[in-house]
């Protein structure tokens, strides 16, 4: 659930996760134009599994929409600018980390 919404920001939730990378998502987003807003709640999602073994993992949300898992829920809701932005975000951000020293 990233292509819906304001194609300039994303949400961003971690658990584990080093603060470095932190830094480095930050530095993705900035150069991007992407502004990140935390994201507190995971627990239902695909990565409920990770939280509940305290496995470390990050995940990027758009908010879903009014719509999500419903009928209006089709491919139309998607803005393909959004969908751009946070996979040029993801791409930068785990080109870096493999990056690093």
């Amino acid at each position: 659930m990233v292509g819906r919404n304001d194609p300039l920001v994303i949400k961003l939730a971690s658990h584990g996760v080093p603060g470095a990378i932190d830094a480095i998502i930050e530095q993705s987003a900035k150069e991007l134009a992407i502004a990140i807003e935390p994201l507190d709640d995971g627990a239902s999602s695909d990565q409920a599994a990770f939280l509940l073994k305290d496995i470390p993992c990050m995940w990027f949300y758009d908010g879903g929409g009014n719509f999500i898992h419903t009928a209006a829920d089709s491919w139309e809701n998607i803005s393909v600018k959004k969908l751009e932005k946070v996979a040029r975000l993801v791409f930068l951000t785990v080109y870096r980390i493999a990056d690093r020293d």
